[in-house]
């Protein structure tokens, strides 16, 4: 029945038929096609297919050892053909030639060549007692000859393997698709090439067995004389077994080479194989873990080149101070700056001091993870595939431990002495005491712990059964260098590791970074402290390594077989190579000899890496950032550490540690003085007289200090938006120079038990309200001002303007440098044209200065300021109507009052004429006729 070939993804749905236990039988397979009986027709053609199965690379793990069996089965058409099982390899060489006669291929012939059939590879893991199992698919396109075109012989390919979404390795093969000759009854022109494997040449393989590190169970047991077995192209080389582990993890017999014939072309050499084994009792061996070099080229040794005495050119002096584009700074009073980013905003010039290189990741990802000779091999065991997961975090449930060597490969026609070349160089394998010392800076980004989505995190260093923390010192930012002894082999890997402190409870982990010292401190890199940028006997920026440059320097000649360095006059000569060291790039100001050679000899440090075929970078004074993963999350950031590393052999007097405790804020004590203010906006309405007035007030405090806001008295019924208070407000706060911000302790809620620090930038409002008995006051304008950076104030109003209050007004000056500053600085309000003006008077001290020269706030003693001449006059109409009629009626309509004066003047004399007009006349008439009767 279809369901017993039906193929499928899941196993349990996968039809028993389709996959056979031993390949070339069963139904998995089927038999060659013969020809078809009717005519050809130009729908198909008969074609012969010919696979070259060279290798397939970094196969899937399927056994419990961390190894498979693989074999492939290519099909195409109706046809498939498997090749032979290669036991106990994820690196299979079968070197086969598969064959399929007479395929009918459909489709014209001439369309063949640019869409040929597509021919699917298949990698399976057999199993003995049960079914293959599905490793990875590789899809491949063969190369279409038909009958008139030549033969070209084929070359090998690379063909991806995938298991779904996931790589599974990669194939290397080559397919042909090659038309049959009609004319000689359906038979190839061409005989099948015997194989393709490309051109063999001896090489000589070194390889140096350095040690072993981290070992874990197998089988329930400790592992306790391990030994590696290396092997490549059907060769192995073995290495000693280790007596005890737990003693000593490292090999006494370091190197071993063998000669085997490999390819000539780097990208067709086979990978190499490294297998843990462990010998136990009864002449048992278990596989303890497996690694999987894919690429040999990494360890192929290129040709030497005489290289003729040549002149460094000339460097920059600026460069030498930094040369990367990276952030750094220092702070020049003798503190190590906290924070990445504090440069620009403080904005100090790199070139005016010493500077450490900040590198916005880990120090192992920008030197090759310090691979330069003694490399380090992960070891797996399981099934899946090589380095699934992230074993260095300890994510990988397969990772098993590591190995620690590296190899060499070169043809055996350059070995021209006995004495291998890998050894050159190599430090005695030896145990060794370490002084390492952890500096912890900042940690950021952190995943909460805590239920308010907060931490309260301190840090955990430990090394074997070595462990130093700062569980006392849980708050944020209060970290002081860790150290402690560190011996290898048996403590080669530091662990540093960052708890959130709970009062009831276990501590949590939020995360935790490893960092390998045996590497670092044994690195031609010189990972152990790195170099600063110029060299000073005494200072902040004094020398802290436990050796002088010119010893370095030394060091590092002679460990390169290169004779003792040349001082001369503005120049250093190392081998061929002469480093230009021009005056300015030395300090200034002379000095001893000593100190210009040793000021020569880190310049020369420092750009050890032009020196030919041995130059490296070595490290220079630096902070690196560090991942931290939770062993429960691999993979997933729980934030970053700013930290560094030194390292110093017990056996040399080490340096006293660096002091990088976080400054600590200064207390200051601002004094602002409200003088005046000037055309405040009018807000009130005299529901009389329709008069604009304003009842001003001003409010003040430091942002983040809102619990001590100071308000001034009210001036009260101002119609000119003229306010005069005299007022005086005293503001205490801590400040952070560097960080350009005011250090704030307060608890984060109402339920919380600790304070917490908070830091805001040192900024200060002020506000103008209108003051309401009855309803809300009413906001009327304000004024930020950066105090480390603020706009200076107009001289007087008629200069003050909105103006000033835009962003990059200039001029612009430093309170805390300047310490008192006067003037008139302009308030706004949002989508309103009008502006008031503000005349304040601003004093910095620091608590020391001011409790010598105490004030009081307001117009309190000591030092009272004088009350303010405001106007007197009281507008109630009930306590004096005459002055408020004539303030709020006379101003306003006097004009017409005098003309109402004057009308009424004239109203009443026209009054008065008319009134006396009658008894005139008549007067005037009958006073003859009086006087005439009279005078009878």
């Amino acid at each position: 029945p279809a369901q017993d070939v039906l193929f499928s993804v899941v196993e349990e749905e996968r039809g028993p038929g389709l996959f056979p236990e031993v390949r070339g039988s069963g139904a998995g397979c089927t038999p060659e096609q013969t020809p078809a009986s009717f005519p050809l027709t130009p729908d198909f053609s008969y074609f012969q297919l010919r696979a070259h199965m060279y290798q397939a690379r970094g196969v899937l793990a399927a056994d419990d050892s961390g190894l498979s069996d693989p074999f492939a089965r290519v099909l195409i058409s109706t046809q498939c053909q498997t090749t032979r099982v290669l036991e106990q390899t994820l690196s299979p060489l079968w070197d086969e030639l598969l064959v399929f006669d007479q395929l009918i291929v459909d489709g014209r012939r001439e369309h063949l060549q640019e869409e040929p059939p597509l021919v699917v590879i298949n990698v399976f893991d057999h199993n003995k007692f049960g079914p293959a199992v599905f490793l990875g698919r590789a899809l491949a396109a063969p190369r279409v000859k038909l009958v008139e075109d030549p033969y070209q012989r084929p070359e090998l390919q690379f063909f991806p393997l995938r298991k779904g979404p996931r790589a599974a390795g990669e194939l290397i093969a080559t397919f042909e698709l090659i038309e049959l000759d009609y004319s000689r009854r359906l038979e190839v022109r061409h005989p099948p090439t015997p194989g393709v494997r490309p051109v063999l040449r001896e090489f000589r393989v070194e390889v140096l067995f350095w040690g072993l590190r981290g070992l874990g169970r197998v089988h329930l047991f400790e592992v306790e004389q391990p030994q590696v077995v290396l092997e490549v192209a059907g060769r192995r080389v073995e290495s000693e077994v280790l007596a005890s582990y737990r003693e000593s993890p490292n090999f006494t017999e370091l190197v071993k080479h063998l000669t085997v014939d490999l390819p000539e072309q780097p990208y067709l050499q086979p990978p190499l194989s490294i297998l843990v084994i462990e010998r136990r009792a009864f002449g048992r061996t278990v596989l303890v873990g497996s690694h999987i070099v894919p690429h040999m080229l990494r360890f192929t040794l290129q040709g030497p080149e005489d290289a003729p005495e040549e002149e460094g050119e000339e460097e920059d002096p600026g460069d030498l101070v930094l040369s990367t584009p990276e952030e750094s700074c220092r702070h020049p009073e003798g503190n190590w700056v906290l924070g990445v980013g504090l440069l620009e905003p403080a904005r100090v010039a790199v070139t005016e001091a010493p500077a450490l290189q900040i590198y916005n990741r880990c120090l192992e990802e920008e030197f090759d993870h310090f691979e330069d000779w003694l490399n380090v091999f992960p070891l797996y065991r399981g099934q899946g595939g090589q380095g699934d997961g992230d074993a260095e975090e300890g994510g990988s449930e397969r990772f098993v431990g590591k190995f620690k060597g590296s190899f060499l490969i070169y043809p055996e026609a350059q070995a021209v002495s006995s004495e291998p070349k890998i050894s050159r160089g190599i430090p005695q394998n030896r145990p060794l005491k370490l002084l390492v010392r952890v500096y912890v800076v900042k940690a950021t980004n952190l995943a909460p712990a805590d239920p308010n989505g907060k931490a309260d995190p301190y840090v955990v260093v430990s090394a074997g059964q070595e462990r130093q923390d700062t569980k006392e010192r849980y708050i944020p930012k209060q970290l002081n260098p860790i150290f402690g002894d560190i011996s290898l082999p048996a403590e080669p890997e530091l662990t540093v590791a960052v708890f959130d402190h709970d009062l009831v409870g276990s501590d949590d982990l939020i995360g935790e970074t490893h960092i390998d010292v045996e590497n670092r401190f044994y690195s031609h890199h010189r990972a152990n402290c790195g170099l600063a940028s110029q060299y000073d006997v005494e200072g902040y920026n004094a020398w802290r390594d436990a050796f002088r440059p010119a010893q370095i320097l030394a060091g590092l000649c002679q460990r390169c077989g290169l004779p003792a360095p040349e001082y001369r006059a503005g120049a250093v000569k190392v081998g061929s190579k002469v480093f230009l060291t021009p005056p300015e790039t030395l300090p200034q100001g002379g000095g001893p000899s000593s100190a210009l050679e040793e000021a020569q000899a880190l310049l020369v440090l420092r750009r050890w890496q032009e020196m030919p075929e041995l130059g490296l970078p070595l490290v220079p004074e630096h902070v690196e950032t560090r991942p931290l993963y939770h062993p429960r999350s691999p993979g997933l950031l729980q934030g970053s550490l700013h930290m560094w590393v030194d390292i110093f052999p017990r056996d040399v007097p080490a340096p006293p540690p660096v002091d990088i405790k976080p400054r600590q804020p200064i207390s200051y004590e601002l004094r602002v003085v409200i003088w005046n203010t000037e055309d405040v906006v009018l807000d009130d309405v005299n529901p009389l007289t329709g008069e604009m007035s304003s009842d001003i007030y001003v409010k003040s405090w430091v942002k983040g200090l809102e619990h001590d806001k100071q308000e001034t008295d009210v001036h009260f019924n101002s119609l000119t938006g003229e306010g005069n208070f005299n007022w005086r407000f005293v503001f205490r706060f801590n400040y952070l120079p560097t960080e350009r911000e005011v250090s704030v302790r307060r608890r984060p809620g109402p339920f919380a038990l600790e304070e917490a620090e908070f830091r805001q930038p040192a900024l200060l409002v002020l506000q103008v309200w209108d003051y309401d008995r009855i309803s809300a006051n009413d906001f009327l304008g304000s004024l930020e001002l950066q105090l480390p950076d603020m706009v200076r104030g107009a001289r007087d109003a008629e200069h003050c303007s909105v103006r000033l209050a835009r962003d990059g007004a200039v001029p612009r000056c430093n309170l805390f440098r300047c310490r008192r500053l006067r003037g008139w600085w302009p308030v706004v309000k949002l989508r309103e044209a009008e502006d008031g003006k503000v005349e304040a008077e601003f004093e910095l001290l620091t608590v020391e200065e001011a409790e010598k020269r105490p004030v009081g706030k307001g117009r309190k003693e000591p030092e009272p300021l004088e009350k303010p001449n405001r106007p007197k006059t009281s507008f109630n109409w009930f306590v004096n109507p005459l002055k408020t009629f004539a303030f709020f009626i006379w101003r306003r309509y006097w004009r017409v009052l005098v003309l109402l004066l004057l009308l009424a003047l004239v109203t009443v004399f026209l009054l008065l004429v008319f009134y006396t007009m009658p008894g005139q006349i008549s007067q005037a008439i009958f006073s003859p006729l009086h006087r005439a009767s009279d005078a009878n």
